[in-house]
């Protein structure tokens, strides 16, 4: 039953992900134009990632602030333990072999890969003198293959293409954009993902860590909270930078343009 609820859980947290992805990054657009501004009031920012997660800090409630907490310790779960296992060169034989040619390769061959990794990198970490596998060691591989899992699903090619093409004219420069389009047809796809994906990838992650971290517990949030995490469209009576304000050229009042 407790395999079954956390499956249900994961699949409900992903399902919410994509589901308002297209609200949260444009949380992230609206944004974007201050992330250098606030590069140079706070160095330790360095990717846009960064920058949105400081900033809407400073507009949510003491609740959202612990969502966001949460989901930085899972996002930097996701970061360590694929760093890790992804090194292992094992793994990058069976996933090229599996991605190149499928009918050659076998994910049950990179899953076991995956599997001997994730011990490797749970052996060495501090642990009680009485750690075991057989008594803590098991249920947090399991949550780690899974996670690495998730991981992986989250980073294939029709995803990220799909929020390259959505969001490349609001990040993408004009110098940039030149560039890619003076490439022949057949490369401006590839040069469009490889530049956007280091801006787009953390940020999706961080995504998916929220949407993980509200099916984990009760997370009381202000409709403000859920505003700027992507979660509702707008909250009523409150000036917000909305898509629907977009479309409608609605402009922001005063008061709200100096505030952001």
């Amino acid at each position: 039953m407790a395999r079954d609820l956390k499956a249900s859980n994961d699949a409900s947290a992903v399902s919410l992900a994509r589901g308002r992805s297209q609200q949260f990054f444009f949380r992230c657009i609206t944004l974007r134009s201050d992330f250098e501004e606030y590069r140079k009031k706070n160095p330790k920012a360095v990717t846009d990632k960064d920058c949105f997660v400081g900033m809407i800090s400073e507009r949510l409630s003491a609740w959202g602030i612990e969502v966001l907490r949460k989901a930085e310790e899972r996002y930097k779960r996701y970061q360590s333990l694929s760093e890790f296992v992804f090194k292992s060169r094992k793994v990058q034989t069976e996933l090229g072999l599996l991605r190149s040619d499928p009918k050659r390769g076998n994910y049950r061959k990179v899953e076991a890969e995956m599997l001997k990794a994730i011990i490797a990198f749970e052996l060495p970490r501090k642990q009680s003198p009485s750690w075991t596998f057989g008594s803590d060691g098991l249920p947090r591989v399991n949550d780690d293959f899974f996670l690495l899992n998730e991981y992986i699903d989250q980073h294939s090619n029709a995803l990220i293409q799909g929020f390259c093409e959505a969001w490349k004219d609001f990040i993408l420069g004009d110098v940039d954009k030149a560039a890619i389009e003076s490439l022949p047809e057949d490369q401006r796809q590839s040069a469009r993902v490889a530049k956007l994906s280091p801006v787009l990838l953390p940020l999706w992650l961080f995504f998916g860590s929220v949407c993980h971290v509200l099916q984990e517990s009760e997370n009381p949030l202000t409709p403000e909270d859920a505003f700027w995490l992507g979660l509702v469209d707008e909250v009523m009576g409150a000036n917000l930078p909305t898509l629907r304000r977009l479309v409608e050229r609605i402009p922001l009042p005063k008061q709200e343009r100096r505030s952001r």
